[in-house]
């Protein structure tokens, strides 16, 4: 379900949405939805059974549906609430926040449905050192989904380096985290100017086939405070921000555009 930006004030809540789609046989692959952003409380329904009601609001999460749905025609309805139980609670920030979510649509992201293997990579965490060394750290999170245990080989790259080969062995209906390190002294950092990206690439093989490939990118800094300075990979940094674009936008362009003013005066937000 593609988002499309508005700024319609004619938003009432709660807001409702339904939509049918087709599933062929499932072959031992699990069905997830993920949903980007929600504004709110979010109910969700899957051929007329509860699946899960979602709070907070705003953060990205996947919803595993794979028991709720059958081979064919499905349906999937979901009901998004104003406000989260955390933002009723701060009635000083009521009306101001009514005001703003009146400006969005139920929900702010695409939603994706996707058929992912019942062993796959579940969340990778990276975080990357200057100081005293460049080092890259990275933290995998691999999930069986199913009732055995499963014989899991994994590999990582990114640019020219490859890691060891990581035998797994992942007991049914649980998860194993995998911590992976490499000193990478050359490695382009990134700034606001260069906006350099990296890409992990992670594989999962089981008896020599490739089940699961997933990647993440990520730029390689680090932020720390020295005092009353802000510094970005060692060097000090003056942060500069419009305090909020609103809501009036239509289209990525439109964002597109409103960024590359606000960057062309020197804002960093």
């Amino acid at each position: 379900m593609p988002y499309v930006a508005k700024g319609d004030l004619s938003v009432r809540w709660p807001q409702q949405y339904r939509r049918t789609f087709i599933l062929g046989p499932d072959h031992g692959f699990r069905t997830i939805l993920h949903f980007e952003c929600i504004p709110g409380r979010c109910r969700i329904e899957v051929n007329g059974r509860l699946v899960l009601i979602h709070d907070p609001g705003e953060l990205p999460f996947d919803c595993d549906v794979t028991d709720y749905v059958r081979e064919g025609e499905n349906s999937i309805f979901f009901e998004v609430s104003g406000l989260s139980k955390a933002e009723e609670s701060a009635r000083v920030f009521i009306e101001e926040m009514r005001y703003q979510r009146m400006s969005r649509q139920g929900y702010l992201r695409p939603i994706v449905l996707e058929r992912r293997p019942k062993v796959s990579v579940e969340d990778v965490t990276i975080v990357t050192k200057i100081e005293p060394r460049k080092v890259l750290q990275a933290s995998i999170v691999v999930t069986n989904a199913s009732t055995e245990v499963r014989a899991i080989e994994l590999i990582a790259s990114v640019g020219d380096w490859c890691s060891e080969l990581q035998q797994l062995s992942v007991p049914g209906g649980t998860a194993v985290r995998v911590n992976l390190s490499r000193i990478w002294p050359d490695v382009p950092l990134w700034n606001p100017e260069t906006a350099t990206l990296h890409f992990l690439k992670i594989n999962l093989s089981e008896c020599g086939k490739l089940i699961d490939s997933h990647i993440e990118r990520f730029g390689f800094r680090e932020v720390r405070i020295d005092g009353d300075r802000l510094l970005l990979n060692g060097y000090p940094l003056l942060v500069r921000r419009d305090t909020d674009l609103g809501y009036g936008w239509n289209s990525d362009e439109d964002v597109r555009r409103i960024l590359l003013q606000l960057r062309n005066r020197g804002f960093w937000g």
